[in-house]
């Protein structure tokens, strides 16, 4: 992989950062109701610097214990979903947290996806290799250039090795 991935938000919980046609949503702590609005902000800004504002997303969550989600936080991803579908190609959603809630996790989103206003294939994932491995085709497939594993593989460990971005704040 010769580009790095561009770092629009990064601090000990989160990091959102583009490469190529994949927004990359990094969780390695529970984000609180303002990291979700960075998330919306910046998926904004991801899409409208995309060739033909077309995009793939990786969110993955890295959390040791899951907590239940709290209502204004799926209220801010519903809103984020829906202003997404539109420009989104595929979608893989990586929950590698083990456990009784992270499996719950992992159901709720597979069962928002089912309710979700894109037509973009999506799915949920409890490891990133295997992640990686169904949406290279996807990236492939919206770019000049050839995507593979491995490739996203190294933009995500780029991403989650960056320095922290400023204050976090809705962009």
């Amino acid at each position: 992989m010769n580009e790095a991935p561009t770092i629009f938000h990064r601090d000990d919980v989160l990091c959102v950062a583009a490469w190529r046609d994949v927004m990359l949503e990094l969780w390695s702590a529970e984000g609180t109701i303002e990291h979700f609005r960075v998330v919306r902000a910046v998926s904004r800004r991801i899409v409208d610097r995309a060739p033909g504002n077309r995009v793939c997303l990786v969110s993955s969550v890295q959390v040791p214990a899951l907590k239940t989600v709290p209502q204004d936080v799926r209220s801010e991803m519903v809103a984020r979903d829906r202003e997404l579908a539109p420009n989104l190609v595929a979608a893989a959603l990586v929950v590698s947290s083990k456990g009784f809630v992270a499996s719950i996790v992992r159901s709720m989103l597979a069962g928002l996806q089912m309710t979700s206003a894109t037509r973009a294939p999506s799915r949920v994932f409890d490891d990133e290799l295997t992640a990686m491995a169904w949406l290279a085709p996807h990236v492939s497939s919206i770019g000049t250039r050839a995507c593979t594993p491995g490739d996203l593989r190294n933009a995500i460990a780029a991403a989650r090795g960056a320095p922290p971005t400023r204050a976090l704040h809705a962009l």
